[in-house]
């Protein structure tokens, strides 16, 4: 009986590539429409806008708020 490796081995460019095809279109259009809202929203604020860049303390407060304050383009509650 023929002994094979139980794990596979990956380059760095097939795990991207893989990693890359896990989400489908949709749902990276719909985390980029989401991501400029928040920039919008903590620019309003004159917050930074490298929201990628925060400790998780602070992306919570930030969340928190975002999350209470959002409106509708006319200005509505969701």
């Amino acid at each position: 009986m023929a002994c094979s490796k139980r794990f596979a081995e990956f380059t760095q460019e097939e795990l991207l590539s893989k990693r890359n095809k896990l989400n489908p279109e949709n749902t990276k259009r719909a985390n980029e429409g989401a991501a400029k809202i928040l920039r919008e929203y903590l620019n309003q604020r004159k917050e930074n806008v490298n929201f990628e860049s925060y400790t998780l303390e602070q992306l919570d407060e930030v969340l928190g708020h975002f999350y209470l304050g959002a409106r509708t383009m006319q200005g509505e509650m969701y």
